[in-house]
């Protein structure tokens, strides 16, 4: 169902929110499956070059209409190391994605062993930075 401008009247065509709650699935180390309706998402994300370096991002991947498989590798392209999806912000409305500011989130519970996973992949001499320093 079509939505309506209150100031005009004329149609819109965005669909009106749905009531169903959304979900997030945090399939494996770089995969999360959405289930709901978002206007936006951002997928945060750790991984490590091949000196062993952290990176990190907090991107804006797009909207959800009824359910989304993401892969940050498939969103984001290749890394050495990793990709681990740390977090996930859902956004219900047309505002601007900015991290931080989601309107739902939720953080990836597993994040401590796949980064236990990735460290034991790493061949490197000096071994990988930490991605969360005190």
């Amino acid at each position: 169902m079509s939505t309506r401008d209150s100031r005009t009247g004329d149609a819109d065509d965005r669909e009106e929110p749905s009531d169903e709650p959304v979900t997030i699935e945090f399939i494996d180390r770089e995969t999360v499956r959405i289930g709901g309706d978002l206007e936006d998402a951002i997928l945060s994300l750790c991984w490590w070059d091949e000196s062993g370096r952290v990176g990190t991002i907090s991107e804006p991947v797009g909207g959800v209409d009824g359910e989304r498989v993401v892969s940050a590798s498939e969103e984001f392209g290749e890394f050495a190391y990793g990709p681990i999806v740390t977090a996930v912000e859902g956004f219900t409305d047309r505002t601007p994605a900015v991290p931080g500011t989601g309107d739902l989130s939720a953080s990836n519970p597993d994040v401590d062993s796949h980064v236990a996973a990735v460290r034991g992949e790493y061949d490197g001499s000096a071994g990988l930075e930490d991605p969360f320093p005190s």
